[in-house]
């Protein structure tokens, strides 16, 4: 062999070694880019929506981002056309970023939807605005600067349901500050009562980082002693000023409240899972005959705790979801839902939720993780089934 012939056969060892070196890259590349490319192969769902949001102190936007995640996630369509959605423009209510201009909801933006979301009407306060930097919440009253559900919005709503749309709504909408005559009008489209009870639970009741700063001043007024809790546990606050305090060991076991579904095989909790932790808050509403309790909040409560809420009242039995006939849509979600504050990753790849689900790397933490993935994305696309009649994955 001459010269030649050797330098061809150098040459080709070469390539072939570093065509070997290249191989597992590629593969890793494509194993990659498949469910991304998978994504984009996908129809969108073309559910004209309405989001309203009027709890957006920050750009954090933390009442709705997750919501948004889902959506994006499967493909549903945006208000501007886009499989895409923007957290800082696609909804109405309060924007961070122009806060003299306000929006409500109008009957223009229902006759462009077909489904309406309403995340959260709390709305913003004047001592929120002190916390920009941090962007966090205040943990006391102050001034309110918008918020609500308007009496206006709440007949265009009940208007636009009666013909047809559907409606979903979660805590809190229907909570103070919403006007009585509101909360009236959207109880029975949903066919829930409010008992303007609202919980959640606290790994830690000396943390006044996380425990409102009200709470001690309640519970001072209305027991005559000193907050002296310490420890994980669960406030209960009604919106004239009671309060009940239940704590781990003594009213409470030692279980974290979860969502327990009572009707597991409905359509909505498809590819869900059953008994997720909720970490945040929820409100206490009662059923009417006709609306179906799909889910309800699984309080491991003692003996003390049982006796404690039968004496103020408190039902035991305390719906997550519930739904009123099939469609349109009636679905009430008596919780912080969307209040998500997780890192979600991209939403353009297919079946990331059910990686993140199958992890369940969360789900005895202090997160909202495993409820967000094991719950909350896979209902939505449950909900957006119902409404399109299509095989969303």
């Amino acid at each position: 062999m001459g010269e030649d012939g050797a330098a061809r056969v150098r040459a080709r060892s070469q390539v072939a070694s570093r065509l070997g070196c290249l191989l597992p890259i590629l593969l890793v590349m494509g194993l990659l880019g498949a469910p991304v490319y998978l994504w984009y192969q996908k129809p969108m769902v073309r559910v004209p929506t309405c989001i309203v949001d009027k709890t957006v102190a920050f750009d954090d936007y933390r009442e709705h981002a997750s919501l948004m995640w889902a959506l994006e996630h499967w493909k549903v369509e945006s208000p501007r056309g886009l499989y895409t959605w923007d957290v800082a423009t696609d909804y109405i209510g309060y924007y961070p970023w122009r806060r003299d201009r306000p929006k409500l909801l109008t009957e223009s933006h229902l006759q462009s939807c077909d489904l309406l979301y309403v995340s959260d009407t709390y709305g913003v306060y004047n001592f929120d605005l002190e916390h920009m930097a941090e962007k966090r919440a205040a943990l006391d009253y102050s001034g309110r600067i918008f918020g609500g559900l308007e009496i206006e919005e709440a007949l265009r709503i009940a208007t636009w349901a009666d013909q047809g749309g559907h409606l979903v709504m979660e805590f809190n909408s229907l909570n103070s500050p919403t006007h009585p005559v509101s909360r009236r009008l959207m109880e029975d489209r949903l066919g829930v009562r409010q008992t303007l009870w609202v919980g959640r639970p606290f790994p830690e009741l000396s943390d006044f980082t996380e425990v409102p700063v009200w709470a001690p001043r309640h519970y001072a007024w209305q027991y005559g002693r000193d907050w002296d809790f310490a420890g994980p546990g669960m406030i209960f606050a009604h919106e004239d000023g009671r309060i009940i305090v239940l704590r781990q060991g003594i009213e409470l076991g030692i279980e974290p409240l979860a969502v327990r579904q009572l009707m597991p095989t409905h359509p909505l909790f498809a590819d869900t899972h059953d008994l997720v932790p909720y970490h945040y808050y929820f409100d206490i509403v009662v059923p009417d005959d006709d609306t179906l309790v799909l889910a309800d909040y699984d309080l491991d409560l003692l003996d003390e705790g049982r006796r404690l809420l039968d004496a103020f009242g408190v039902p035991r039995r305390i719906p997550a979801i519930t739904a009123r006939g099939q469609l349109p849509l009636r679905i009430y979600l008596a919780g912080d839902f969307a209040d998500n504050t997780i890192w979600f990753g991209p939403p353009q790849i297919q079946r990331w939720e059910y990686l993140r689900a199958g992890w369940g790397m969360e789900r005895h933490g202090r997160t909202q993780g495993a409820f967000f993935w094991e719950l909350y994305v896979p209902m939505i696309r449950n909900i957006y089934r119902a409404v399109s009649g299509l095989r969303i994955e």
